[in-house]
């Protein structure tokens, strides 16, 4: 392998960890921004904020007890009980 293709690997390398570093950057920004507008949405409409808190909860005991979905491999279902 020459030196040039191998000057030119590390520069992909490089460029895929600045992406990558900008979409952690851009995920915790979202994920502030997102902490915001639940902190004014709790201090604001109380009950908007707890009907959700309820709807959030709900769907989390679903996912628990029913995590079923598609298989990424196979074009079948996954459950709990393993392929159906």
């Amino acid at each position: 392998m020459s030196l040039r293709a191998r000057v030119g690997m590390a520069d992909a390398g490089e460029q895929i960890q600045k992406h990558s570093s900008m979409l952690l950057w851009f995920g915790f920004a979202v994920a502030i921004l997102f902490g915001v507008l639940l902190y004014w949405l709790r201090c604001r409409h109380r009950v908007l904020y707890g009907a959700a808190e309820i709807v959030v909860a709900l769907l989390l005991l679903y996912l628990f007890f029913f995590p079923e979905f598609q298989g990424y491999l196979a074009l079948t279902w996954v459950g709990s009980l393993g392929p159906v």
